[in-house]
């Protein structure tokens, strides 16, 4: 269906509140709320053929925040994007000149044959991986009966053990799902691949996804046994290690001898971010919280580990569980 019948659909089934849907027609970033729409509709769709969801939608949400959630409505599956997180791509991302100038200079022999921008791309990695998370949502509810709902970001303070491991999960599903888009495109974009062409294409989109998630946490201040969701350092340390492990498996990358070094490229990861905050390119003061030595990697790595042993599901299915159905 196309955005506007979607729209008809859920207001006519009430679904959704009318005045809660956002309506991008005629606006001036039409054409990009248009591509993710596109996306993200043919995504489900997919799912859907392959049995693994029911009726799905996915629609805009006419609020301001930067959050996204996913939930069971009126007996559809509904993944809804705020406008306050396309806006937030719109200005970190998509329009940042900057980004495309300092990358290009530093590597324009990759840059030179993507086939678009590195803005646009970092664009569509950031809200594909925000509609990976949420698509993950989905899958976990799949058991699940009556309607419910979860977000990308908290609203409140409650603390609920469950409800980390549930995003840590999401979050694993979405990294899984962005280094196969990357994969993907490294193959698009190069007739032949080595050693430098998949570790700098790796740590340019990496970096971008690192200053979407960090920015979903309003303090650096760490937390572990507090609030609804995970603090986004600890988010972004999962991320960021999944997406890095599952391309260091790649078997055309072993065959050729491409090495990806998990720490290493971790590292280089985080140096390149700190490289584009220094030069005013990214925002988020993520460089000044590693320098500061306030980062306890021994302390995150442990809490992965408790949250991943938990047997408590309460019903929910593990989304990884559904992705590796599928290999």
């Amino acid at each position: 269906m196309k955005y506007n019948q979607t729209v008809e659909y859920a207001i006519n089934n009430k679904i959704i509140e009318s005045g809660d849907i956002f309506v991008y027609e005629d606006l001036p970033n039409e054409r990009f709320y248009e591509e993710v729409y596109n996306f993200c509709s043919k995504n489900l769709e997919i799912q859907q053929v392959d049995g693994l969801l029911s009726t799905s939608l996915f629609l805009y949400y006419n609020y301001y925040s930067k959050n996204a959630n996913a939930g069971i409505k009126k007996e559809h599956n509904v993944i809804l994007i705020n406008i306050g997180l396309m806006r937030n791509c719109f200005e970190r991302f998509l329009y940042n000149v900057e980004l495309n100038d300092y990358t290009e200079r530093k590597w324009k022999k990759i840059t030179d044959s993507f086939n678009t921008s590195v803005s646009h791309l970092a664009f569509q990695i950031n809200t594909h991986f925000t509609y990976y998370h949420e698509l993950a949502h989905l899958f976990q509810m799949s058991n699940k009966r009556s309607e419910i709902g979860l977000q990308e970001r908290g609203s409140d303070g409650i603390y609920n053990i469950i409800q980390h491991k549930l995003e840590i999960n999401a979050d694993t599903f979405a990294a899984i799902c962005i280094a196969t888009q990357i994969q993907q495109y490294i193959e698009t974009c190069f007739a032949e691949i080595d050693q430098y062409i998949v570790t700098n294409t790796i740590t340019i989109f990496s970096a971008c996804l690192l200053e979407h998630i960090i920015c979903f946490s309003d303090s650096f201040k760490l937390y572990y046994d507090e609030k609804s969701h995970p603090h986004s350092v600890i988010r972004m340390f999962n991320i960021i290690l999944n997406l890095t492990n599952h391309l260091s498996s790649n078997p055309k990358y072993i065959k050729k001898g491409i090495n990806i070094e998990i720490n290493f490229l971790f590292r280089k990861i985080l140096d390149f971010h700190a490289e584009l905050e220094k030069n005013g390119i990214f925002t988020s003061g993520f460089s000044d919280f590693v320098n500061s030595k306030m980062l306890d990697n021994d302390r995150i790595l442990k809490h992965f580990k408790e949250i991943k042993e938990l047997d408590k599901s309460d019903g929910y299915i593990d989304a990884m569980d559904v992705w590796n159905s599928r290999v």
